[in-house]
């Protein structure tokens, strides 16, 4: 259980400021702290469910490893994907994979599968107990249901929709009213909003603020819908798409880093929406009572700072994380 209470606290912690926490140096002091960095080690390597991303990988495994002395192993994939391991497992009587973090329409999704135990009893440090210590207290995604299942750390606004720099000038969408032009027709691609992720994310947003009617003219524009982001970013860098609706910057990232024609837009003038992102963290059952997934849970859980592993994203209009 102790890896679970350490990797928790990094995630929104430590790794996120690059520099060692305050309260750490306390919290280590005390027998309870003590006792579960033992037990990790001893417990040995933590599996994390994750989305994909190199940085966060990386700066999770570094600082478990030079913190704690503590091997990490990730399993990265969109959050659909996650989800089919994670019944997959619960069918074959499995669970390998201590943590998830997934967003909250993956998180929501699988509740009704009671594949996860509460975290409440993971809280280990005073910090992380201590609702007055974030901002807008102890969140959860689940906050219907009272059993404290998914706790939300983060708060974020990202890009929803991106253009090609060659096809579209960032003037003419300007409103989401612009994405009904005829000029776009069979030019826009559509993260399947039949699944978790961003396009269900957007499709949702679209539909209580725009309405039933906006819709169904969306509908209209003959768009190109899949399952797999990375696909829709690739026809959009290579032109055969003009826009996109609900695909990441995480899957935007390596076509920016190769400086591609692919852009976001600037949030329109209708505004969009705040997204707990992938900041949802969850304890497989079965595994909760693992050392190694609880210290997982106590590093995410620590009062929130910026993070190195997103700052300065160019895909990111503004971002707000608990507790910062």
């Amino acid at each position: 259980m102790a890896a679970k209470k350490i990797v928790f606290m990094l995630l929104s912690g430590a790794i996120m400021v690059g520099v060692k926490p305050y309260w750490l140096d306390a919290a280590e002091a005390g027998a309870e702290w003590q006792r579960t960095v033992a037990a990790a080690k001893k417990e040995g390597k933590v599996i994390i469910g994750a989305p994909p991303g190199n940085d966060f990988r990386n700066e999770v495994q570094a600082v478990l490893k030079k913190r704690f002395d503590l091997d990490s192993e990730f399993i990265q994939a969109p959050g659909p994907n996650l989800m089919s391991k994670i019944v997959a497992e619960k069918q074959a009587g499995a669970a390998t994979v201590d943590a998830f973090l997934v967003g909250p329409c993956t998180g929501n999704t699988l509740l009704k599968t009671d594949l996860f135990e509460p975290l409440t009893a993971a809280m280990i440090l005073p910090e992380v107990k201590d609702p007055t210590k974030w901002f807008g207290g102890h969140l959860w995604a689940d906050n219907q249901t009272g059993k404290n299942l998914l706790y939300s750390f983060v708060a974020q606004v990202t890009a929803s929709i991106y253009y090609n720099t060659q096809l579209v000038k960032p003037q003419e969408v300007r409103s989401y009213n612009d994405l009904l032009d005829p000029k776009w027709k069979g030019k826009i691609g559509l993260r399947d909003p039949r699944v978790p992720g961003g396009g269900l994310a957007m499709w949702a947003f679209l539909l209580d603020m725009k309405g039933e009617e906006y819709i169904k003219k969306l509908a209209q524009q003959d768009m190109f819908v899949g399952r797999n982001a990375r696909q829709i970013a690739d026809a959009l860098a290579k032109g055969n798409l003009a826009l996109t609706i609900g695909v990441g910057y995480r899957d935007f990232d390596a076509f920016l880093d190769a400086n591609l024609p692919v852009k976001h837009l600037p949030t329109l003038k209708e505004g969009t929406y705040v997204s707990g992102g992938n900041g949802h963290c969850r304890c497989h059952q079965g595994r909760a009572a693992s050392e190694r997934g609880e210290s997982l849970f106590q590093l995410v859980a620590q009062p929130g700072r910026s993070g190195t592993a997103w700052k300065n994203r160019p895909t990111t209009d503004a971002t707000l994380r608990r507790g910062y």
